[in-house]
C-alpha cells in the first residue's frame, strides 16, 4: 500500500512569503510615521500663522520702530490657559515704509504708501505683511 503524502507548505515558502510580509509591515509603519510627522509639522505652521495674524493686530502701522510685544498685550482673552499660553509668545515687529508710488487719475494723482511689518515668532517663523494706502 501507497501511502499518501500531504500537501504542505515547504520552509523556503515560508520564509518568503514572511519576508513579504514583514516588508509590507515596515512600509505601512513607515507611512505613520511620515503622517505623523507631517501633521505635526501642519501644525505647528498653522499656530505660527495664528499667532502672526493676531500680532498683527496689535501693530501700529504709523510707527517704524521696533519693538517686542507678547501676544497676551493684544488681546484680552477671559481663558486664563489661552492668557498663560499667550504670554510667553514673543513676537518681534519691525515696520518699514516703502517708496510711495504717484498714480496719475485723470485730473488728480493719487499716492500709494505701503508699509512692510515683519513679524517673528521666537526665532522660528518670519511673516511678512503690507499693508497699502491711497491717499488723495
Amino acid at each position: 500500500m501507497k501511502a499518501k503524502m500531504k500537501k504542505s507548505f515547504t520552509l523556503v515558502e515560508i520564509l518568503i512569503a514572511v519576508a513579504l510580509i514583514s516588508v509590507v509591515i515596515v512600509a505601512l509603519i513607515k507611512m505613520g510615521q511620515n503622517n505623523l510627522f507631517l501633521l505635526e509639522k501642519f501644525k505647528t505652521i498653522s499656530t505660527n500663522n495664528d499667532y502672526s495674524s493676531l500680532a498683527f493686530l496689535g501693530v501700529d502701522e504709523n510707527k517704524t520702530e521696533d519693538k517686542n510685544i507678547y501676544l497676551d498685550e493684544v488681546a484680552d482673552f477671559k481663558d486664563d490657559d489661552l492668557r498663560r499660553e499667550l504670554k510667553e509668545i514673543k513676537v518681534i515687529v519691525k515696520n518699514e515704509k516703502l517708496d510711495d508710488e504717484n498714480i496719475p487719475v485723470e485730473n488728480f494723482v493719487l499716492t500709494k504708501k505701503v508699509t512692510k511689518t515683519k513679524l517673528t515668532i521666537e526665532n522660528q517663523q518670519e511673516k511678512d505683511f503690507y499693508r497699502f494706502k491711497l491717499v488723495n
